[in-house]
């Protein structure tokens, strides 16, 4: 509701709300069945490649210029290696995101939230946005932003600052909108992108093979090695899709080797060894 609440009167396109559970349901098409979504209850399991069976949903999906992924549910690797696979494979990829992950901030630290139904978007898609809703205050925290949503995160010194998330990060420390902050964003139109392909910052596609097997060109190579959002999304990316292991024997490729020493070290005034 509060989503739909921002959309302009004047928008002639119709909004598809696809509920999911562990099976997809039919579409409710907004406004005109505002009825149906709120009479719409929890049931079922969580598995969010669901509605990629569902030909409506999979048509509404593949016709969006935004989607959101609203979810509380928490889901096995086995699940989320799936849907990551099958959102490359259908060329969802390049399509702007926004997650909003629903819970309790009284149930723990950020470091307890469950993200796992939606890292496999947040990693793909080169524009997203990772949201947290508190569900007894209505309190919206960014857990994670990048590409055009990255206007949301607070400034310093001309920078925009990356939330933190550790096992010490506390819910205060994260910066806070209101849905009505979206408006401030402009997307771009998605970009198709192939199965093998993975969309980066400022405009970068990449083939991933291509930089593990060294045909990338060194130009690519930098863009993606010295960009931070471009390593989490290339490291989330490959772990979401159970490729992990041969990302990590790339990556120890890329790091220079390290010096043999050529003679002892003398301890000055054995301070190394009172260390």
């Amino acid at each position: 509701q509060s989503i739909c609440s921002l959309v302009s009167p004047q928008n002639e396109h119709q909004i598809s709300l696809l509920p999911w559970c562990d099976r997809a349901l039919n579409p409710i098409y907004l406004p005109r069945e505002t009825t149906s979504m709120l009479n719409l209850d929890s049931d079922g399991g969580t598995n969010p490649s669901c509605l990629y069976t569902s030909p409506a949903c999979l048509q509404a999906l593949c016709t969006s210029e935004l989607w959101f992924l609203l979810t509380d549910g928490l889901i096995e690797d086995r699940l989320v290696q799936d849907f990551a696979l099958a959102t490359a494979d259908l060329q969802l990829h390049g399509i702007p995101c926004v997650v909003i992950v629903f819970g309790n901030t009284g149930a723990g630290p950020p470091a307890n939230c469950n993200v796992s139904v939606g890292i496999a978007c947040y990693a793909v898609a080169p524009d997203c946005l990772f949201l947290f809703h508190d569900l007894p205050t209505g309190k919206l925290s960014i857990l994670q932003a990048k590409g055009r949503f990255k206007e949301l995160l607070p400034k310093s010194r001309n920078q925009f600052v990356q939330p933190i998330l550790s096992k010490y990060t506390t819910w205060a420390e994260l910066p806070h909108i209101a849905y009505e902050d979206l408006l401030r964003i402009r997307i771009a139109p998605p970009k198709k992108i192939a199965p093998d392909q993975l969309a980066l910052q400022d405009g970068l596609v990449v083939r991933v093979q291509d930089l593990y097997s060294g045909e990338a060109d060194p130009e690519t190579l930098g863009e993606v090695l010295r960009n931070e959002d471009n390593m989490k999304s290339l490291v989330i990316a490959e772990m979401a899709r159970g490729t992990g292991k041969q990302l990590q024997s790339w990556l120890d490729s890329q790091q220079l080797p390290i010096p043999q020493l050529t003679r002892d070290r003398p301890d000055v005034d054995g301070k190394a060894q009172q260390t």
